[in-house]
């Protein structure tokens, strides 16, 4: 009989940690990172940089609804396909609010002369 206590209050701890452990992701969880791509020349004058973007989702269950800020910019229309990110005053949406799906990424390009300061503000986790 004490040993089918010890079982049951060890499945009952294992479990608890499990599901306190599947509830742990969150915007922290993605990552936003950027590279230089390209020089953009008239003739022999540098006029800018194509940066590219990448939001990558590190959580074990999908983020949807995920926004982000970007420091110094109002809208990011030029090139920017606006089913991938949509900006107006300096924050945007990722995919209209579409889930970002587990470890997989979502990339943009843009042009400047210096690099734009993106960063990830919240998200809705859904894990299945």
């Amino acid at each position: 009989m004490a040993l089918g206590k010890i079982n049951l209050l060890f499945i009952v701890i294992f479990f608890s940690f499990a599901v306190q452990g599947m509830g742990q992701c969150s915007v922290k969880d993605m990552s936003i990172n950027q590279s230089k791509v390209e020089l953009v020349k008239n003739n022999d004058t540098v006029m800018g940089r194509v940066w590219n973007v990448t939001i990558t989702n590190n959580c074990y269950c999908s983020q949807s609804n995920v926004k982000i800020a970007c420091t110094g910019i109002r809208t990011l229309k030029e090139n920017v396909d606006p089913s991938i990110v949509k900006m107006a005053k300096g924050k945007g949406v990722v995919k209209n609010g579409d889930p970002i799906y587990p470890y997989t990424s979502v990339g943009f390009t843009y042009a400047s002369t210096l690099p734009l300061q993106f960063r990830l503000l919240s998200s809705q986790v859904s894990c299945s």
